[in-house]
């Protein structure tokens, strides 16, 4: 997680390189520079300036109050998926008396890192489509996923696209909600029961005119988006990619801010940082060392606080313990919109290409492709 600028001495006969780390975090009046100028000694990386404008927009848009609305499902916002490929096919996380179990399938592993990002497109996409009573997506190319997080739509993401989408499909989601000690409420599904996609790296015309594409969601998740989905800015989302940790902690964040605000609450609530039922042991960091556990969530509030400068959540002294206090992460004139997705797409004529990846799920099976 730690990127920064690239410091090129001159004075050296073969370049030497080091980062440092947050040195370039927006504010609402940072003037981005332009990385094609060599006319200093400190030349940014292409993917920093490009993250650094990511936060900027976000924060700008924030403060027009123009920001873009999006959902994520409760339970990747209570519990996390990892940040890391894990080991095995099982993976667990705490969250009080929520419990989330992932177990992936044999050939494709647990979701990951960026794999975050399909439930969030997937549970806005509901939603602008009006929750249909099919739960069937339908939109136009599977590019404009790529297109709603800011992401260049080349042949090398659409092979990581496919990869996650197989992933997420793939993996079973056990969730556990232990009432007290004489109930648990349980429940055990996929996101999705059966998708068909074209990955065409040319705009064919029947991608964009037949919206061929579609998605049906698992009926339990798409109760579970109808009934409590988590509003999120989704330009702070795109902001926050490359940062799965940071990511994780700003949509944590923005729940527990909403839930406090809406209930009228005043006092900041503290979250310990360590424990079984802290705030570590519901995000996706797998880290073991408390001072690399400290420093990762620090680098993470850094980066929130540069794409949401309003945010009232801090850290105390030593970091034990995280108060969260009540405030929006949106505001009320957000707008809900994902390209090549609406409420009515155009009519879903006979299909006149084959799609380029198809799965399927038999009732309680492992999908087949």
């Amino acid at each position: 997680m730690s990127e920064g600028r690239r410091i090129i001495h001159k004075s050296a006969g073969k370049p030497r390189t080091s980062r440092r780390s947050e040195r370039c975090l927006p504010t609402l009046d940072t003037k981005l520079p332009d990385p094609s100028d060599n006319s200093t000694n400190e030349l940014i990386t292409t993917r920093t300036f490009n993250r650094v404008e990511r936060m900027a927009a976000a924060a700008q848009r924030r403060q027009a109050q123009v920001q873009t609305l999006a959902y994520s499902p409760r339970d990747f916002v209570l519990c996390s998926l990892p940040y890391k490929r894990v080991k095995g096919l099982e993976y667990e996380r705490r969250n009080g008396r929520f419990h989330l179990e992932v177990i992936g399938h044999p050939r494709h592993g647990v979701p990951f890192g960026q794999d975050r990002l399909l439930p969030i497109w997937l549970a806005t996409a509901f939603q602008v489509m009006k929750c249909p009573s099919d739960n069937t997506i339908f939109f136009r190319c599977a590019r404009d996923i790529l297109r709603a997080f800011k992401i260049t739509p080349d042949g090398r993401q659409h092979a990581r696209l496919r990869d996650r989408i197989e992933r997420v499909f793939a993996a079973t989601y056990i969730v556990h909600d232990l009432q007290d000690s004489k109930l648990t409420r349980g429940k055990r599904y996929q996101l999705m029961r059966e998708l068909e996609l074209s990955f065409q790296r040319r705009a064919a015309v029947n991608q964009y005119c037949l919206w061929e594409n579609r998605i049906e969601l698992d009926p339990q998740f798409a109760s579970d988006i109808r009934q409590s989905p988590v509003p999120i800015d989704l330009d702070t989302v795109v902001a926050l990619k490359d940062s799965p940790g940071a990511l994780d902690l700003y949509i944590w964040q923005a729940y527990r801010s909403w839930v406090l605000h809406k209930k009228k609450l005043v006092r900041p609530i503290p979250i310990p940082v360590f424990g079984a039922l802290g705030l570590l042991a519901q995000l996706g960091s797998q880290i073991q060392s408390p001072r690399k556990a400290r420093q990762q969530l620090s680098r993470a509030q850094r980066l929130i606080k540069a794409a949401w400068p309003e945010c009232p959540n801090f850290f105390d002294a030593k970091q034990d313990r995280f108060f969260v206090r009540p405030a929006r992460a949106l505001h009320t004139n957000a707008k809900i919109v994902l390209p090549g997705v609406r409420p009515k797409p155009p009519s879903d004529l006979q299909r006149s290409t084959k799609p380029d990846l198809v799965l399927s799920r038999a009732d309680d099976s492992q999908p087949v492709r």
